[in-house]
């Protein structure tokens, strides 16, 4: 069963339909989705990066930054140069205009996730599951740094430790059913309490279901999703995190097995990027979004 869908009446030749503050706009399948829930009036530096490096990398996919606060400004100097230079779209949307129709609907309107204290984490998993649903594509955390095309990778989701599956970058089909499932159980279970309960943990426990109990780090595809190893989307994990921001450390770590890699922000939003030190993760920017970094090379750090 598919979730109410006006796409069929709005747009043509099999694209789908996202109403947004700014209009209407019909999407085909190839679109790489950044969502801003924060509330900040601009995107920071950072979060630049992560959209021109996806961009950069994959000219054939329709780039798009949602923000969800009308506060947030999408009309900055370096929001309007990355539009102009790759076609990334600045859109502002609300929650509802996205879950409605959806079985998360009637969970929206009860206002049980106002209740969390990971609200904006809780509905921000949501609508990253409920854009592919409804939309196919891509979705992407805003603390990475894409570093090669994305367009290989279906149906998969990377994992961070090994152990269990990361919801910081999915790319599935339309009505691909574990996204089903998985929103699905999100409203039946939805755990206000876990910071995680609704993201990977979620995601985990419905590839165990979904694939008989076996272990979430399997590639191969056997129950049409793929868990991707952690070299692909964080090569160093969370507990090492430091070492994107430290300049004598890395310098020849091989990332040619990477995608993207993944800053870890939760834990490094309070650390200085210094402009000039030479750290890995400084020299992902220059290479990978070149224009963002431009605009740094004044800054002490960012």
């Amino acid at each position: 069963e598919k979730f109410l869908n006006v796409s069929q009446l709005l747009c043509e030749n099999e694209k789908t339909f996202l109403e947004t503050q700014d209009g209407f706009v019909c999407l085909d399948r190839r679109n790489i989705f950044f969502v801003e829930t924060s509330g900040r009036e601009n995107l920071s530096y950072r979060q630049a990066c992560a959209v021109e490096s996806a961009a950069r990398h994959n000219p054939s996919f329709e780039v798009f930054v949602l923000a969800t606060s009308i506060k947030t400004a999408v009309s900055s100097d370096l929001a309007k140069h990355l539009t102009i230079a790759y076609g990334v779209r600045n859109l502002r949307i609300d929650y509802g205009s996205v879950v409605y129709g959806t079985p998360l609907w009637n969970w929206y309107k009860s206002e049980d996730w106002k209740k969390s204290q990971h609200q904006v984490v809780h509905l921000s998993d949501a609508m990253r599951l409920l854009l592919l649903w409804r939309h196919g594509g891509i979705y992407l955390d805003l603390d990475v740094v894409v570093l090669q095309p994305l367009d290989q990778l279906t149906n998969c989701t990377p994992s961070d430790n090994g152990i269990n599956a990361s919801n910081m970058f999915l790319a599935f089909s339309r009505f691909h059913p574990f996204l089903k499932k998985c929103i699905s159980d999100l409203a039946d279970t939805y755990d206000a309490n876990g910071f995680a309960a609704n993201g990977p943990v979620l995601l985990t426990k419905n590839i165990r279901k979904l694939c008989k109990g076996v272990k979430v780090s399997m590639e191969t595809p056997t129950c049409g999703i793929r868990v991707l190893p952690t070299s692909v989307a964080c090569p160093i994990p969370y507990e090492r995190w430091k070492e994107y921001f430290d300049a004598g450390t890395n310098r020849n770590m091989d990332l040619s097995q990477s995608y993207m890699i993944h800053i870890w922000n939760k834990m490094s939003s309070g650390e200085k990027l210094v402009i000039g030190g030479g750290s890995l993760y400084e020299r992902a920017m220059k290479a990978n979004c070149p224009i963002t970094y431009q605009y740094t090379e004044q800054l002490e750090s960012i």
